[in-house]
């Protein structure tokens, strides 16, 4: 697992910290979360469709991922359908999942900051 998915706040949080400011520091952890995201097979636990109805599509849905702090799973390891894929979307925390036929099917966001963390899955508007 990549190291900016950590609720942990590490060492280089807080020198960017001193160096950057706190503001942009955070700035480039939120980013650095969204960036990890994109690339890592992992799925938000918190989701308004049931494991039933996203297996039923596709997904391939796994163990929750632990957090370092004993905390509640934010996140599970797992998959798109084939062909679907995940793109930034407006907005800070917001990742955008396009099925095969490159409709809007879902919302991930994420809050990557160790001090307000959280991913949830939402269905977009419209989508089938």
């Amino acid at each position: 697992m990549n190291k900016k998915l950590s609720t942990t706040p590490d060492v280089e949080l807080l020198l960017t910290s001193m160096v950057l400011g706190m503001g942009e520091a955070i700035e480039n952890v939120e980013a650095s979360g969204i960036h990890s995201l994109l690339i890592e097979d992992l799925i938000p636990v918190d989701c308004d469709v049931s494991d039933d109805d996203l297996v039923a599509l596709g997904f391939q849905l796994r163990t929750s991922v632990p957090e370092p702090d004993g905390a509640k799973p934010i996140f599970r390891s797992g998959s798109l359908p084939p062909r679907w894929r995940k793109v930034r979307g407006k907005g800070t925390y917001v990742i955008d999942v396009y099925d095969d036929a490159d409709r809007l099917r879902f919302h991930f966001v994420y809050k990557a900051v160790f001090y307000d963390r959280f991913a949830l899955m939402r269905r977009a508007q419209g989508a089938p």
